[in-house]
């Protein structure tokens, strides 16, 4: 996350620090295919697994706090788009290259079969295709501001 310690020594008091994220978990599809509600599912378990936070999005107004921020500020946004929209394709989209790159790592982890991820791969495609398709991603962003600079010096 790039609002840790370093970034409130870094930026001194009076400065602001702004994070931005998704909430994964939260993230809906109009009548997606079984096989992506399948690789989502998957997908999750495998960020949870390294230790990542699906919803982080919804957490870090408190990680800001936690750091010592003040004035912390959340923008929730549900960002919406449907088929016909002129940034359907690369909004939507974005899931298709997850399902590729991160796919392959979550074949490798073995959470997901190759086969599985293929089925995903397509069904998505052709769901992007449909004339109702609809994807909303839910994203936080936060800002605070530094109090002071971190009391702990850091590591050099």
């Amino acid at each position: 996350m790039i609002a840790d310690r370093a970034s409130t020594t870094v930026i001194g008091p009076g400065g602001r620090v702004m994070a931005q994220d998704w909430n994964h978990v939260k993230a809906e599809w109009s009548r997606p295919p079984a096989a992506w509600t399948r690789f989502h599912a998957a997908f999750l378990e495998w960020r949870a697994g390294a230790g990542l936070d699906n919803a982080i999005a919804d957490h870090l107004p408190a990680m800001l706090e936690a750091l010592g921020l003040r004035e912390v500020r959340a923008t929730a946004n549900a960002a919406t788009v449907s088929a016909g929209d002129p940034d359907f394709f690369r909004a939507a989209g974005m899931w298709r290259l997850v399902a590729e790159s991160r796919g392959r790592q979550m074949v490798a982890a073995g959470v997901l079969g190759e086969a599985e991820r293929e089925e995903a791969f397509s069904a998505y495609t052709e769901w992007m295709q449909t004339a109702d398709a609809t994807q909303t991603m839910h994203e936080a962003s936060v800002t605070g501001v530094v109090d002071r600079p971190h009391p702990t010096p850091l590591p050099s």
